[in-house]
């Protein structure tokens, strides 16, 4: 199943993506108002329920797609996150801890939507990324509990501004607004 928030008449919505259209399950009384307050409701599972009994509202050239979960509460990106990667920078053993950073909601657009080059550099890299959308909080997750705080996998489309990497902290080269579209 496919889900997704969009923009259409003047407001932000969720739905399910379907091969003819977007069902907009936010306009149903009996769900959340958002997409991530869907995906940890306790009635989730009848999302998929929901998807094969109506027929979409919008046809996918009538909305604009919006980040998948348009209000995040934090976004924690892991960086340097496969052994080729680390070869990049100055030291090629793998460090001990993850190179963590953040990124603010508005580094993130949707799907279709531009990512905005940065005029003052020459060096705009990006790379596709697998998104993890936790639903279940959490503190000291052990792994193997970890699968049951994760609410849902999207795609992401990541944006660095390289030439100003001249250090190993991503925060300024990476939470640019509108440098990452999510899908």
């Amino acid at each position: 199943m496919k889900l997704t928030s969009f923009l259409t008449e003047n407001r932000c919505a969720y739905g399910i993506v379907t091969d003819s259209g977007v069902i907009d399950l936010s306009r149903l009384s009996e769900t959340p108002d958002n997409l991530c307050s869907a995906l940890t409701d306790p009635g989730a599972e009848q999302l998929a329920v929901l998807g094969a009994e109506l027929v979409p509202d919008f046809a996918l050239d009538e909305i604009s797609y919006a980040p998948p979960i348009t209000n995040p509460q934090k976004i924690i990106c892991i960086g340097v996150n496969y052994v080729n990667r680390n070869e990049e920078y100055d030291d090629t053993t793998l460090p001990p801890y993850p190179s963590v950073f953040m990124r603010t909601p508005g580094s993130l657009v949707g799907h279709l939507q531009s990512i905005v080059r940065p005029p003052e550099s020459e060096q705009f890299d990006y790379e596709g990324e697998i998104a993890i959308v936790i639903g279940k909080p959490g503190r000291r997750i052990t792994q193997d509990n970890a699968e049951a705080h994760i609410a849902g996998l999207t795609i992401l489309q990541e944006g660095s501004v390289r030439d100003w990497m001249r250090h190993g902290k991503f925060n300024v080269t990476r939470a640019r607004i509108s440098t990452d579209p999510a899908l």
